[in-house]
C-alpha cells in the first residue's frame, strides 16, 4: 500500500471539510500500515469502491464530540441530536469525499475507475461493532483543535473465478482446485 494514495485521501478529506463545513483542518504526517483501521471512535463511515479487478475501502472515524461541535452545529434544532440526520450527514460527507478521491489521476493509473458503493455509518454507542476483513491498508488522522479524524484506505486484489477466466483460460484441474 503506497501512503500517496493516504495523503491524497487526506488531501480531499481536508478540502470537503472546508467547503462543506468552513474547518480548517491539518493532516498528521504519520501513516501507519494496518489490516483493519483503529476503531476507537463514536462514528465509524465505511465506503466501499470497487471495479472488476479491485476491491477498497475509505473509512473513517471520529468522535461523537467532533461530529456535534463541528459538522453539525448548524444543522440540529434546538442542539437535539437527530441519529437519523448524523447518519445521513456523516453518509454524504463520505460520499463526496469517495466521489472527489477515485477521480485522482495518480490513483485512476494504478488502481483503474472504481464504483462508488452505499456508505454504511456505525454509532458506536449502541455498542454494535463492524468487523472488517484484513486487507492491506493504511491509516493516518486529521487533526482540527486536537480532536482527531482516523482515515483509512485498503486496496485488494480481486481473486476470483471471474478474474482468472476474463484474462485466461482455466484448466479442469484449477477448477477442482478452486472447489467448483
Amino acid at each position: 500500500m503506497e501512503r500517496n494514495f493516504l495523503h491524497t485521501l487526506n488531501r480531499h478529506s481536508i478540502d470537503i471539510m472546508g467547503i462543506m463545513f468552513g474547518l480548517e483542518i491539518a493532516a498528521e504526517d504519520i501513516f501507519l500500515e494496518s489490516p483493519r483501521p483503529p476503531l476507537d471512535k463514536k462514528y465509524i463511515i465505511l465506503l466501499g469502491l470497487s471495479n472488476p479487478k479491485y476491491q477498497s475501502q475509505l473509512i473513517f472515524s471520529m468522535t461523537g464530540a467532533f461530529v456535534l461541535e463541528h459538522l453539525l452545529i448548524d444543522m440540529l434544532d434546538d442542539g437535539e441530536e437527530d441519529d437519523e440526520m448524523i447518519i445521513d450527514s456523516l453518509g454524504e460527507f463520505a460520499n463526496t469525499v469517495a466521489g472527489s478521491f477515485i477521480e485522482d489521476e495518480k490513483l485512476k493509473k494504478v488502481y483503474g475507475q472504481f464504483e462508488l458503493h452505499t456508505p454504511m455509518v456505525w454509532d458506536m454507542g449502541y455498542g454494535r461493532l463492524p468487523h472488517f476483513i484484513k486487507s492491506d491498508g493504511m491509516h493516518s488522522s486529521l487533526i482540527h483543535n486536537e480532536m482527531r479524524i482516523m482515515t483509512y484506505f485498503s486496496a485488494k486484489e480481486l481473486k476470483t473465478i471471474q478474474t482468472k477466466i476474463q484474462t485466461e483460460t482455466i484448466s479442469t484441474n484449477e477448477l477442482r482446485e478452486l472447489g467448483l
